[in-house]
């Protein structure tokens, strides 16, 4: 069914399955149901929540699913002390307590980021009521921001699995760099994103300008995601301390002679790095948040539960647990890296391997208390719910050095190349992109829940390797 004409129906409920087409007469549009059918109200208000001061209510807010950054005006008095009420207090089924809100961290803002917390959230409701609806043309704009933050890499050769040479052509013909600057030739691709993640070819830690890049996102009071081999985070520990920053350190084995095959002689460093930090921010809100990266191959799948060991020893928030990309490029590849020769496409597992993997590593995680994420899982917690296979091209958009990209794992041919930019700022080829045909393609399919061209040979998106076995 088409989801405008649905609209004239459901209005903001969405129908996920049980509906014939829509049908119309004199009177306007109408569906009929089969025997059995199902609905989801579209995300709206989750309550309110009230701030009073001496009794008398001074401000409130709209409260919305999940987790979200609520701008909260205090008033202005010599007397601090404010109470805070819910209009809705919802029951949870198996819990006795009385749970109201879930508070992550809570600091004091300036005017400015009032303001543009204000904007991301009214933004953000925007863009998940375009998701829930199917809508094709956003007026939203993506909540979630992919930079490349560096162009340089300190690991000579590159890691095994890494396409560095590739990445590096396609940047070096693409004519654009990403600097600190650009968060503001962004425009309100910057301004009204909720979170930023890096998705670079090189070390961020390379970049001179990513001590002042991180601060200026947390004072932003954004998220940032960044991803590290951990060998120059030594110098920069104390600028990380407090800020609202996961940070993934690729490690990807449990010893130095395991991490020599896919990297280098810097294992001990790595790990010296790791432990400090994890012991420094202890003392700063534990953040930032610490995630170790673990690729599993066929030549460390057995070394799962002693990465694991380590990683709690050391105090990592949590283990990541990712898997070899299918890529026509580095399939091909076969190194020999200090003794041992890696084979890509032999390191591969399989479907079948990779869920029994990770369902063992799962238990080992739980007996060895330590929280493991599993990237099998992406999109996992939408399926049951989502009228679309896949949220990504209403939510994020990658602004990398060699293009524009809908997902991290279609990365052979880009939605856009900068070549395309001809003489508009960054910002108004970003709107032109955001809402071009391409990406309002792979909305409109995804939306009647088929998979676009740019989705159906891409084994190593998790969603479409469930939908395949399927």
């Amino acid at each position: 069914m088409n989801r405008s004409d649905l609209r004239d129906v459901f209005g903001r409920v969405l129908p996920l399955d049980g509906f014939h087409q829509v049908e119309r007469d004199v009177w306007g549009s109408s569906v009929w149901s089969k025997g059995r059918f199902r609905l989801r109200r579209t995300p709206g208000d989750q309550g309110k929540l009230y701030i009073k001061h001496k009794g008398v209510r001074y401000s409130e807010i709209d409260l919305r699913k999940g987790w979200n950054t609520y701008p909260l005006e205090t008033p202005d008095s010599s007397d601090n002390e404010i109470e805070c009420e819910l209009s809705d207090v919802i029951p949870v089924p198996g819990d006795s307590r009385q749970l109201g809100l879930m508070i992550r961290r809570m600091r004091s803002i300036g005017t400015a980021q009032f303001n543009m917390l204000e904007r991301v959230l009214e933004n953000k409701t925007l863009n998940e009521r375009e998701y829930a609806e199917g809508r094709s043309k956003l007026e939203s704009h993506p909540i979630l921001l992919v930079l490349s933050t560096s162009n340089r890499c300190n690991t000579h050769p590159p890691c095994v699995y890494c396409d560095w040479e590739k990445a590096k052509l396609e940047e070096a013909a693409s004519g654009f760099v990403f600097r600190y600057e650009t968060l503001d030739a962004l425009g309100d691709f910057y301004a009204l994103s909720e979170w930023l993640e890096d998705n670079t070819r090189g070390e961020p830690f390379n970049n001179p300008e990513i001590v002042r890049l991180i601060t200026r996102v947390d004072n932003d009071s954004k998220q940032f995601g960044l991803t590290s081999n951990g060998t120059l985070l030594g110098p920069t520990i104390r600028s990380l301390l407090g800020k609202q920053l996961v940070l993934s350190v690729s490690v990807d084995s449990a010893s130095a002679e395991g991490y020599a095959r896919y990297r280098d002689h810097r294992f001990d460093l790595v790990i010296r790095n790791l432990r400090e930090l994890c012991a420094a921010k202890k003392d700063h809100g534990d953040l930032p948040v610490v995630i170790v990266p673990f690729i599993a191959m066929r030549s460390n799948h057995t070394q799962v539960s002693p990465f694991l060991k380590l990683m709690k020893k050391i105090g990592v928030n949590c283990v990541k647990l990712r898997y070899l990309y299918f890529d026509p490029f580095l399939q091909k590849r076969t190194i020999l890296r200090n003794g041992f020769l890696f084979d890509y496409d032999s390191e591969m597992l399989r479907s079948k391997e990779l869920k029994d993997l990770t369902q063992d590593a799962r238990l080992k995680a739980g007996e060895i208390g330590i929280d493991l994420l599993a990237e099998e899982d992406l999109g996992s917690e939408e399926e049951p719910l989502a009228g679309s296979l896949c949220s990504h091209p209403w939510k994020l958009i990658h602004v990398l050095n060699r293009g524009i990209f809908a997902c991290c794992y279609g990365m052979d041919t880009p939605i856009a190349s900068w070549q395309d930019r001809g003489n508009r700022t960054v910002e108004e080829f970003l709107e032109d992109v955001w809402n071009g045909d391409r990406y309002m393609h792979l909305r409109a399919k995804l939306s009647k829940r088929e998979f676009p061209g740019h989705c159906k040979q891409n084994m190593s998106c998790p969603i479409v390797r469930r939908h395949s076995d399927r």
